[in-house]
């Protein structure tokens, strides 16, 4: 069962949005003035499939047992930033599992198009300097920072509305899965049993498209110390309830955009 204060944190987690507005540039990784910004985050529901995905195809070769969940398979999810650095850290959750899972081969690239990477962009992604990692039920953990040697510094124009493409592998089989339901952007899986295929670029391993994301709740970057968050807290609008899939136009995101020209438009 899960416990109901677990379960109403899920709830209002999944109301949650971010907005960025940065001030000044982004010097390098070690000065002290830098810090980590939360620049995404999907909010973590389950177990899987108890929530209100949307668009979403039918998943039944992905995962023909919920009980079972994901089974030696990969996951790339695909993410946008609400800001760039040329450090990222992600966050991996088993919070509604029930059984220890274990990770490994996780990467970290620039999206092509659909499960496709910009080639030499993938970079690998360590949790205590180790390849893999095996979160209990009900935790979750931070990765070590993950360098990103395609974001100038500071970063350009030519990032926004790019999206990362964050890879993983499940060790065995998860059991129930930790995800968010409504993601309105479409990610990518690999079939039961087809094994770590997180370092490929291109999109072949990758046959299943999914609107949810799994296991991942938060992913920071690190950014100049004058970097603010704004989050906003609502209900299924908030979350992106009637936008477009794949479209990143949340009433969040919409307004993130209109205050990034106008920042640019006082610039000029």
């Amino acid at each position: 069962m899960i416990p109901p204060r677990r379960r109403a944190l899920s709830h209002l987690w999944g109301a949650m949005a971010l907005l960025f507005s940065t001030i000044g540039g982004s010097p390098a990784a070690t000065n002290p003035d830098q810090k980590w910004v939360t620049s995404w985050t999907g909010s973590a529901q389950g177990p899987y499939p108890v929530g209100n995905p949307s668009a979403q195809p039918n998943l039944s070769l992905a995962f023909p047992s919920p009980d079972s969940g994901a089974r030696d398979q990969t996951f790339r999810l695909i993410v946008r930033p609400g800001a760039w650095g040329r450090q990222t850290r992600l966050r991996l959750s088993n919070v509604f599992g029930t059984r220890p899972v274990t990770f490994d081969a996780i990467f970290v690239g620039m999206q092509a198009s659909a499960a496709a990477l910009v080639p030499g962009t993938n970079r690998p992604v360590t949790f205590g300097k180790n390849t893999s990692i095996t979160i209990a039920p009900g935790e979750s953990a931070w990765s070590d920072p993950a360098s990103l040697p395609f974001v100038r510094n500071p970063p350009g124009a030519e990032l926004m509305g790019r999206k990362l493409a964050v890879s993983f592998h499940v060790v065995g089989e998860s059991g129930p899965m930790t995800w968010h339901a409504k993601a309105l952007t479409s990610s990518y899986l690999t079939m039961p049993g087809a094994g770590a295929k997180g370092k490929e670029e291109s999109e072949t391993a990758f046959p299943i498209a999914t609107t949810s994301w799994y296991f991942m709740d938060a992913l920071d970057m690190m950014a100049h110390g004058d970097t603010h968050v704004i989050v906003a807290f609502g209900d299924s609008i908030t979350e992106g309830t009637a936008s477009t899939l794949n479209g990143d136009d949340r009433w969040p995101e919409y307004s993130h955009a209109a205050c990034r020209r106008s920042q640019a438009a006082t610039i000029l």
